[in-house]
Order: structure tokens, then sequence, then C-alpha cells
């Protein structure tokens, strides 16, 4: 998280900027995309499942086959208010469990995005630094700027 705040605190030029900005512009959109399609299919799961629960024969189904996700408990879910409150309590699980995956999923594409981004500014700064003014440059000065350049990759490799 520091060298997201370093980078983002060090920008030199407005063309770095801008290949930041349309880095994090994608890793917001796969955020969004993933947060929101994830919540979509759970709740379409859900709904299913208390569509089938609700038809189920209640007298002969298992008490297992009553809840939205079956499993073994150690008590009876027949009646009504334990069943209410064991099925709502699954619907509070299954959504924390999606967010908090989804969550995850969004923070590791954040990274790549920013990490690419972080790419693709040291491919310009190398295309600028071997352009056609590297004759204009004195030794020194294209040392120490290749010695930024490689000192940044090993950083992001690393």
């Amino acid at each position: 998280m520091k060298s997201f705040y370093d980078d983002w605190h060090s920008v030199k030029t407005e063309e770095e900027k801008a290949m930041m900005l349309k880095m994090a512009k994608l890793a917001k959109f796969i955020s969004i995309l993933c947060s929101s399609s994830s919540l979509v299919m759970i709740t379409a799961f859900l709904s299913f499942r208390v569509v089938t629960v609700y038809l189920a024969d209640r007298e002969n189904e298992n008490q297992d086959r009553l809840s939205l996700y079956p499993g073994y408990f150690p008590f009876d879910v027949r009646p009504t208010p334990t069943l209410i409150m064991v099925n709502f309590a699954q619907v509070i699980a299954a959504y924390s469990a999606t967010i908090c995956y989804t969550t995850v999923d969004a923070f590791i594409a954040m990274l790549i995005t920013h990490m690419c981004g972080q790419f693709a500014i040291l491919k310009k700064k190398l295309s600028r630094l071997m352009g056609d003014d590297r004759r204009c440059r004195s030794i020194d000065e294209f040392q120490r700027e290749l010695t930024l350049i490689v000192t940044k990759h090993d950083h992001l490799n690393g």
C-alpha cells in the first residue's frame, strides 16, 4: 500500500498521471463488474433455493433439505421460527462471504492493473531515454536516468 501511495504522489508528468488514471479506471470497472455479478449470482441462487424450499413437502423432506444451504443441524429446523432464523442467518452469511471473496479478487485485480500501469510508465521512460534526443544528454545524465528506471523495475519485480 505504501508503494501505491508513493507511486501516486511521485507522478512527474501528465502522461504518467494519465496512464495511472487509465489503469485506475480499469481496476474500478473490474471491481464493480465482479461485485455486481457475484451479488446477482448469489441473489439468483438464493431466490431459486427459496422457491425450492417453499415448494417442498415439509412432512416428507429431511430437515437439512429445508434450509437454503443444506447441512447437518444438531437441532430440528422444522418449526417455522427456527427455520426462518436458520435461513436468515444463511442469507446473511452468503452475502457476507460473497462480499469478502469479491473484495479479495478486486484487490488483486487492482494490484495487477497498478503494476501494469507502472510497467507501461517505465516502458515510456525507457523509450524516451533511447529516443532521438539521446545525443543531447551527457553520459552521466543518461546513466542516472537508466539507473532510476532499473531501480524502479527491480522494485516492481520484488
